[in-house]
């Protein structure tokens, strides 16, 4: 995928998310913010000329690894990369952990702003 690609990706899972309500479905907004993240990086690396590896199936390079390289790479601002770092923590707790109120989900979507804010200003 190109960085066009990823970012439209990103659009469509960031925008899903939010018509969820955060005191039931917790579980998928994190998610949900965690897939857009997940496309967003990649779009906004490439945009400032950090091209990512294509095959996306290859354990071994797996995006969600890949992505604290392309934002170490790309030089992007420390909050940024908090907020990836902070979205991957709550992911596993959130899948793998007891959570069970609104307040992660509240949470996820700040963070997800915070990377959607970085890429919206790279696109040329």
């Amino acid at each position: 995928m190109n960085a066009q690609t990823h970012f439209e990706k990103a659009e469509r899972l960031a925008s899903a998310q939010t018509k969820l309500d955060p005191a039931t479905d917790w579980e998928s907004i994190v998610e949900g913010c965690y897939m857009a993240a997940y496309n967003y990086v990649p779009a906004g690396a490439e945009w400032l000329g950090v091209q990512h590896k294509q095959n996306h199936m290859h354990k071994q390079n797996h995006m969600h690894k890949q992505n604290v390289s392309l934002l170490r790479q790309a030089n992007a601002p420390q909050a940024v990369r908090e907020a990836w770092d902070q979205l991957e923590t709550k992911r596993a707790g959130n899948v793998y952990g007891a959570k069970t109120n609104g307040v992660t989900s509240a949470e996820a979507r700040r963070l997800l702003q915070t990377i959607h804010d970085w890429v919206a200003g790279l696109r040329p």
